[in-house]
C-alpha cells in the first residue's frame, strides 16, 4: 500500500512539474486534432508513458487508484494529453480481470469480456 501511496504522489508531482507547458499547448492541440511537439515531449520527459506497463518491462505497473487520479489530474489541465495518455500507456492492467480468452476453436482474436455479477449491465427488453 505504501509503495502504491509513493508513486501516486511521485506521479501527481510529474503531472504537476509539466502543467504549464500542458495548459499553455492545450488549445493547440485541440486546433490540430493531436497532441502538438511540445506537449508530447512534456509527457514523454516524465515517467507517465509506462504508468499501465509492467516493471519487468520497464514500466511503473501503476495500481488502478494511481492510474485514474494521474489521468484525472492530467485532464484537468488538458484533457485531450489525459486521453491521449491513457491510449499510449494503455489500458491492459485496467481491463485484464475483465476478459477471458475466446471460447476453445474460436480463432478470433476478440477479447470476450466478462461482467462481475455486481456491475453486468441491465439487459434490455425488446420491445
Amino acid at each position: 500500500m505504501q509503495r502504491n501511496e509513493l508513486l501516486r504522489n511521485e506521479l501527481l508531482a510529474e503531472v504537476e512539474s509539466i502543467a504549464s507547458i500542458l495548459a499553455e499547448h492545450a488549445a493547440l492541440s485541440e486546433k490540430l486534432g493531436r497532441l502538438d511537439a511540445r506537449t508530447f515531449e512534456a509527457l514523454r520527459s516524465t515517467r507517465l508513458i509506462g504508468l499501465h506497463s509492467p516493471r519487468e518491462l520497464g514500466g511503473l505497473e501503476a495500481d488502478p487508484v494511481t492510474i485514474v487520479e494521474v489521468l484525472e489530474a492530467l485532464a484537468r489541465i488538458d484533457a485531450s494529453a489525459s486521453w491521449a495518455l491513457g491510449i499510449i500507456s494503455g489500458p491492459g492492467p485496467i481491463a485484464d480481470p475483465f476478459c477471458q480468452p475466446p471460447p476453445l476453436g474460436e480463432s478470433s482474436p476478440t477479447v470476450f469480456l466478462r461482467w462481475p455479477e455486481r456491475s453486468r449491465p441491465e439487459e434490455k427488453p425488446n420491445r
